[in-house]
């Protein structure tokens, strides 16, 4: 997707494009046109392109209001979910937001939230204008840097971790791409490199009920989608929903690969909106007190087979 470059009349701001939830390729190509960094959560499907920062989510102190480069704006499409440093972004009284809403969503209510909606392109260009020359620049050669700060952290750990996992399901997933909710979905936001184009389409169960039913989601979308699918889920979540593996006589068999990450509960209780912890053990540390890290394993989806061994 495409649209026209941003026009020389407008005004240069230090602008941010923040892509939550099933914002869409629009989003991607808005960024594009008006040179600004694009912030996109996974599940947005417009993690990908030039503008796109990966770990962007460890640069927004970065950019913060006592910053060289401050933040002066943001335009949101679809719904954030992920982190409290982009809901502390949002909360901010000095930093104008506004979402792209060209049909009315449920969970977007007047008076409850402080983004000023706006139903088209032209409007939103008016307020988020133009990046200036070296911002878009800052941005990117920020994110590079923490992307290799964090690579060399995630090669220097023995084992699996949640985020070394989340990168190479991310990297390697094509056709359809499943994330479970918790920590599954906010490793790959981590740590998930932004492509030059989308590999895989990607869905998520967000909202107040996230876990339920994440299997049998996964196995409609291959089923329905007729394209091969990887799931990615945590333990928890996972178990949640294990019924979801049994296929009735006669039904058809999806292409459906699952990576579950051991990670004995991940944030259930302890970090679950952050993705961080305060105790760095809470997400290996199973309540019998083994403190082994956590375990990628993989499956093909099958009535008589559930696991076919221990991912390396």
């Amino acid at each position: 997707m495409n649209l026209p470059p941003a026009p020389a009349s407008l005004e240069d701001r230090r602008t941010v494009v923040l892509a939550g939830h099933d914002a869409g390729p629009v989003a991607e190509a808005f960024a594009r046109a008006h040179g600004l960094p694009l912030l996109a959560e996974p599940s947005s499907n417009a993690r990908f392109g030039p503008n796109a920062v990966g770990p962007y989510r460890l640069l927004l102190e970065h950019f913060g209001a006592d910053s060289a480069q401050p933040i002066e704006r943001v335009v949101m499409f679809g719904r954030p979910t992920l982190s409290r440093p982009v809901a502390a972004l949002l909360e901010r009284a000095d930093v104008p937001s506004a979402l792209y809403q060209p049909v009315p969503v449920a969970w977007y209510q007047p008076g409850r939230r402080t983004e000023l909606p706006l139903e088209n392109l032209a409007d939103l260009a008016d307020f988020a204008g133009r990046g200036p020359s070296d911002w878009l620049d800052a941005w990117l050669l920020a994110g590079a840097a923490a992307q290799h700060a964090l690579d060399v952290v995630l090669a220097a750990e023995p084992a699996a971790t949640g985020p070394s996992v989340g990168a190479l399901v991310w990297r390697h997933a094509r056709g359809q791409l499943m994330l479970g909710s918790s920590n599954g979905i906010r490793d790959v936001d981590l740590a998930g490199l932004p492509a030059a184009e989308p590999a895989a389409t990607v869905y998520a169960n967000r909202g107040l009920a996230g876990i339920d039913g994440t299997i049998s989601t996964a196995t409609g979308i291959a089923l329905g989608g007729r394209q091969d699918t990887t799931l990615l889920l945590g333990d928890v979540t996972f178990l949640h929903d294990a019924g979801g593996l049994l296929l009735g006589s006669g039904e058809p068999e999806p292409g459906l690969r699952i990576v579950v990450l051991n990670d004995a509960g991940g944030p259930s209780l302890i970090c679950w909106s952050t993705g961080l912890c305060a105790n760095p053990d809470a997400t290996r540390t199973p309540s019998s007190g083994s403190s082994a890290p956590p375990t990628p394993w993989t499956s093909r989806h099958s009535p008589q087979r559930t696991a076919s061994g221990t991912a390396r």
